[in-house]
């Protein structure tokens, strides 16, 4: 869709963006992710997930942190490093996209937590919702600057991400008992 609305160009420095961005933490997130099923499936009985939630987010936040604000306040120099000069105008979408990376890439990593408990329906739900966000922001907002579009999409998004933690740890309580 983004490139029908903001053309090729646009569309190309997205991807860029998302590549630099969120390909290191979504590599962390996936290690996490894999890491927190197979040692959460052995402790569902015990009814210690919870726990190990929170150790999963806590590791993820104190990872991930120093590379999503070198990200953020430093985007010129990761994307010349990364790029090259060429690509310049893919630091002007990276302070967006960073910190919605950052909160979807810890997110995610505990996501399976809804599987262990047979409530799959969840995440799907979450991810269609999520997949909406970016239709509905184009149809209100194809008229204005695409930087304009990421912040929205990056904070509204991001508000998705920290209601689906907030939404998790309520809801493994009321699962384990």
């Amino acid at each position: 869709m983004i490139p029908s609305y903001y053309g090729a160009g646009v569309a190309g420095s997205y991807f860029q963006a998302f590549r630099v961005g969120y390909f290191p933490m979504s590599m962390l997130a996936t290690a996490a992710s894999q890491f927190f099923f197979a040692r959460a499936s052995r402790l569902k009985l015990a009814g210690d997930i919870k726990i190990l939630m929170v150790k999963v987010h806590l590791l993820m936040f104190f990872i991930m942190l120093p590379y999503c604000i070198f990200v953020s306040f430093w985007p010129d120099v990761v994307v010349s490093l990364v790029l090259g000069d060429s690509w310049m105008i893919v630091a002007d979408y990276l302070p967006f996209l960073s910190w919605f990376f950052f909160i979807s890439s810890i997110a995610s990593s505990t996501s399976s937590v809804f599987y262990l408990y047979r409530r799959g329906w969840f995440e799907l739900f979450f991810n269609c919702l999520l997949a909406a966000i970016p239709v509905v922001l184009i149809v209100f907002l194809f008229e204005k600057d695409f930087s304009f579009y990421l912040l929205w999409y990056s904070i509204l998004s991001g508000v998705c991400y920290l209601y689906f933690l907030v939404w998790t740890y309520v809801k493994c309580d009321s699962l384990e008992r």
